[in-house]
């Protein structure tokens, strides 16, 4: 396992609330029922059916007392509307349009909700809203792109293939605190824009199931230091309990 703290709070968070899928795919069920959470900033939580997305899941199973598989292999953050969708910002294992120029955007990628779309695929989703600045966020988006002394997340890229490829002896990456790149992104960000993101754990072995519980379990915290009083708010749908490599 890795060092993590549990949280004191004694209920789940009562603002991230889980809502039936009602068979409806990804995109017509954030627009039911997560509209009020769709701004710029928001955090975007899925869980992948891929042998990629499965083994990103149990790999997190590090950051759980239980040692179960996370419900999440991914993150991204909204960025602004696209037509009927939105524009999202992340840094994905398997990006649809490639890598690009990994140097010059720090392996930033911008990409469209709509990707996500498929509930085969993407079963799990949570779209949640933390306490920070919309504009501080996209100003975190501009720096991190451009400074990779912040957080050079093209290395990180580099162990998480080679360990969801199953290349040469690659071990978990996050047993060496490193964060699986697409949270390590997210919480970098938030960082810059003055939030921290996974108070539980540290921000080098930040994955999806640190996020999850920070949102789920510390909410507290932001009440308290973070939000002034705020506290994370959102709405989730998880179709798969179970991790599994079905697509």
């Amino acid at each position: 396992m890795i060092p993590f703290r549990l949280s004191t709070a004694s209920a789940a968070n009562p603002h991230l609330k889980e809502v039936g899928d009602q068979g409806l795919a990804n995109l017509q069920w954030l627009e039911r029922y997560a509209g009020e959470y769709l701004q710029t900033g928001s955090v975007l939580l899925l869980g992948g059916t891929s042998n990629i997305d499965f083994r990103l899941r149990v790999a997190q199973s590090h950051a759980r007392s239980d040692m179960r598989p996370s419900l999440w292999s991914h993150v991204a953050l909204l960025t602004e509307p696209q037509g009927q969708t939105w524009a999202i910002s992340e840094i994905s294992l398997t990006p649809p349009h490639g890598f690009g120029d990994v140097p010059l955007c720090n392996a930033a990628q911008e990409n469209s909700l709509a990707h996500y779309d498929a509930p085969d695929l993407w079963p799990n989703v949570a779209v949640i809203s933390f306490p920070v600045q919309h504009e501080q966020v996209t100003e975190g988006m501009r720096r991190l792109a451009m400074d990779r002394g912040i957080v050079d997340l093209g290395a990180l890229l580099i162990p998480w293939l080679a360990f969801v490829w199953g290349a040469g002896n690659a071990a978990n990456p996050i047993l060496q605190d490193k964060g699986i790149p697409s949270a390590v992104y997210a919480e970098t960000v938030m960082g810059i824009a003055g939030l921290e993101l996974t108070p539980g754990l540290s921000s080098q072995s930040s994955c999806p199931e640190a996020i999850w519980q920070a949102a789920k379990w510390w909410y507290q915290f932001y009440a308290q230091t973070e939000g002034k009083g705020q506290l994370p708010k959102g709405v989730y749908t998880v179709r798969q309990q179970a991790a599994a490599a079905t697509s």
